[in-house]
């Protein structure tokens, strides 16, 4: 009978031990799965940190190659699949359009209001000798049509009062001072940009803009505002301009003495005008014209 016990006991320990031996691999097993995906995710987000610097110098061969490694798990995937498909466009628009260099002179109309009761003043000062690339047009008696923005970072939505504040790259499009695009990085966003996009060539008389959060003038005083900029059109035009810091409803009007054609263009903060209460930067409108 003795013999019997210490045999059953026997059994029952090998088994004892084989369920914590398969349980302890299941667990190694699963612990090793969890780090190969947190060590893949973290490699996708640096391609795309990457790929978006890559893109803003302009190294399309280099942010095409970043961007192409992050992976549909990363939150970025989307973001960077649409980035690629702009790349293509520039690229395609680049190789196919017929182009032809002159010096042209820009001219450059800022609209200030310094109160609401009186009309806006016009200034005019000129940028002479420079050195652009026009392409062929492709939309020729037609306003320019540029339906989508991006922008280097993003503030998150804020909420207040029960109401959803965005700050999305989109709002410079919708036609409403109320709205802005504003940038996220610790400081005031010097090196930051924001790019408004055309599926097509578009041609382009003049570019305007509407700084800060102009949706009303204490608004406007408390959020940083762009001073100095550089606009970059996507055959390679590019100028630095600075703009006014103080509040207005009119926008600052850059004119052409002959149209452009591009398929972005391109806002580079260079230097801010600091807010009262808060260092993010916005910009209301981006608009562009025949």
């Amino acid at each position: 009978m003795k013999r019997i016990l210490i045999a059953l006991l026997a059994i029952s320990m090998t088994i004892s031990f084989c369920s914590c031996t398969e349980q302890d691999t299941s667990i190694e097993n699963s612990s090793s799965s969890s780090s190969s995906e947190s060590s893949e995710l973290d490699a996708s987000h640096a391609n795309y940190e990457l790929g978006i610097s890559y893109y803003n110098k302009g190294d399309y061969t280099a942010a095409k190659e970043k961007l192409s490694k992050v992976i549909p798990k990363d939150n970025n995937y989307d973001e960077a699949q649409r980035i690629l498909r702009e790349i293509e466009t520039l690229e395609k628009a680049k190789s196919t359009a017929k182009t032809r260099s002159n010096n042209s002179e820009i001219d450059i109309t800022t609209h200030e209001t310094t109160s609401t009761s009186q009309e806006p003043v016009t200034t005019t000062t000129s940028i002479s000798e420079i050195t652009t690339s026009e392409t062929v047009p492709v939309r020729e008696s037609f306003e320019p049509v540029f339906s989508s923005a991006y922008a280097s970072s993003t503030l998150k939505p804020i909420s207040s009062n029960g109401t959803i504040y965005t700050y999305d790259a989109n709002n410079v499009l919708d036609n409403n001072n109320k709205t802005c695009w504003c940038e996220s990085v610790d400081g005031t966003g010097v090196g930051q940009s924001i790019t408004i996009t055309a599926v097509n060539p578009q041609n382009v008389g003049k570019i305007m803009i509407t700084n800060g959060l102009c949706s009303d003038r204490e608004s406007f005083y408390k959020n940083s505002r762009v001073k100095e900029c550089r606009i970059t059109l996507s055959d390679g035009t590019s100028f630095e301009y600075t703009l006014s810091g103080e509040f207005s409803e009119q926008p600052t009007i850059i004119r052409f003495n002959s149209s452009m054609v591009t398929t972005y263009i391109k806002l580079t903060i260079l230097s801010t005008y600091p807010g009262s209460k808060y260092s993010d930067t916005c910009i209301s409108e981006i608009k562009a014209a025949l």
